[in-house]
């Protein structure tokens, strides 16, 4: 997973801060800790001794986390909503931790007093980590579920449902076509949108069940919404070299994208709809208007949100309208 692969890489490097951006709070946590075992088990360890997990329903002292870096050499802390106590009440910065870090992230990535701090929040990286500190932070994102690991879900699912009379095993196709619908949420968003399927369909794990809950989770992203129109090519007179070309290259496993860019009114809108329903992949319109926060660092946090989704759902097809 790249996010995690990119802390294991940095950490080599001798980074020692890190927000970890997740929706995921105890995924990203499972996953950050068995990236950590695997590294100490292949050579690590003379690098990292030991790495201790915080969280405030276990110990509601956050400076517990400081006494922990302030301790051997070769801890790392993976911190849990850590980053709710580096502001004050009146949301500014809270000088006892801020000061903290500061004074001791330079000896933090000494061999001699090597430690690393991970930080895990849903917040994004600027409303999470205060000004005075952003630049001694790499920012990371724990991404969304991938196909294998919705396959691995979908697999349990349906040897759990099995005792179920009424239950239908989904066929190879419609296997691929549930995965193809869960993409872009989190684990337990489409754990729960299958079992939403079963329920409302009487045993039949229904791609479009999953599809619908996937669109409505979606449009809560700013900016960013699910298309699904009743058109496709024969709705569409004339464009006989685009519709050629667009459909050759999209389902080509060669093709890296194709961007269709033009003046207003030559039927980019249409044709995109068109295009979603022909080719079968899902459609995402982007508004670029609705991501424009008043903060510093709102909008870019809005886009990557939507990038995110967008990415997850790979092939697809995005409209932007600006």
């Amino acid at each position: 997973m790249k996010g995690i692969d990119d802390l294991i890489v940095a950490i080599k490097a001798g980074y020692s801060l890190f927000y970890f951006h997740t929706h995921e709070m105890s995924r990203a946590v499972t996953g950050l800790s068995k990236a950590l075992d695997a590294y100490m088990e292949n050579g690590g360890k003379g690098f990292i001794k030991e790495y201790k997990v915080w969280d405030f329903e276990r110990s509601q002292n956050p400076e517990d986390v400081m006494n922990d870096l302030d301790g051997e050499p070769g801890t790392v802390v993976i911190a849990k909503n850590w980053n709710w106590f580096l502001r004050d009440e009146y949301g500014q910065p809270n000088k006892l931790f801020c000061s903290f870090l500061q004074n001791r992230v330079d000896s933090f990535t000494t061999m001699d007093n090597r430690k690393v701090l991970i930080v895990v929040g849903d917040e994004p990286m600027n409303k999470a980590i205060p000004n005075v500190l952003e630049k001694d932070f790499m920012a990371l994102n724990f991404e969304l579920p991938s196909e294998a690991e919705i396959k691995d879900v979908l697999d349990y699912i349906v040897e759990s449902a099995k005792q179920n009379k009424k239950f239908k095993k989904p066929t190879a196709e419609e296997t691929d076509m549930l995965i193809a619908a869960a993409k872009g949420l989190t684990m337990k968003e489409f754990g729960n949108a299958y079992s939403f399927s079963l329920v409302e369909n009487s045993g039949v794990l229904s791609n479009k069940t999953v599809a619908r809950i996937r669109a409505r989770n979606v449009e809560s992203t700013a900016g960013l919404k699910m298309a699904d129109y009743d058109l496709n090519f024969d709705t569409l007179k004339g464009y006989s070299v685009l519709k050629e070309f667009t459909i050759n290259t999209i389902k080509s496993p060669l093709a890296r994208g194709v961007i269709l860019l033009g003046p207003p009114g030559v039927g980019k809108t249409h044709f995109c709809r068109c295009l979603s329903n022909e080719s079968g992949l899902p459609m995402f319109e982007l508004e670029m208007a609705e991501l424009f926060g008043g903060l510093v660092g709102e909008s870019e946090a809005l886009m990557r949100s939507a990038l995110d989704i967008v990415r997850a759902n790979t092939p697809c097809i995005l409209f932007v309208d600006k």
